[in-house]
Order: C-alpha cells, then structure tokens, then sequence
C-alpha cells in the first residue's frame, strides 16, 4: 500500500493532464483492492491488483529506452 501511494502522491498533474489522470484513477483501485483483498481474505482481488500494476509496468518498459 505504501508504495502504491508513492506512486500515486508523485503524479505531476500539471505536466502529466490526461496519463496523470488516469494513473491516479488506477492506483487509487489498485489500493481498495489490496484493502478489500486484505480484509475479505479474498486472493482474487490481490490478483487483480497486481495484474493493473503489471499493465502499467509493462507500458513503461515498452518506452523505457526511449525516456531519458
């Protein structure tokens, strides 16, 4: 959770517009997952947690060696 939140409270807003945006949105459904997951014991939630944070990932590794 903690790390989800670094994450989220890095976005930059202003320069980030619309991929900002969206990212908050997945994160913040990232985060009632893992919460929900936790509390409710339930591994699918956990799952689908990871697996938005695993398409984000992939995105940027996709663009990585073009960033610099």
């Amino acid at each position: 959770l903690a790390i989800v939140q670094g994450l989220e409270v890095s976005l930059d807003f202003e320069k980030g517009g619309e991929i900002a945006a969206g990212l908050a949105t997945v994160y913040r459904e990232v985060r009632r997952l893992i919460i929900a997951g936790a509390a409710d014991n339930d591994p699918d939630k956990l799952r689908k947690a990871r697996e938005l944070l695993s398409e984000i990932f992939g995105a940027w590794s996709a663009i990585g060696p073009q960033v610099a």
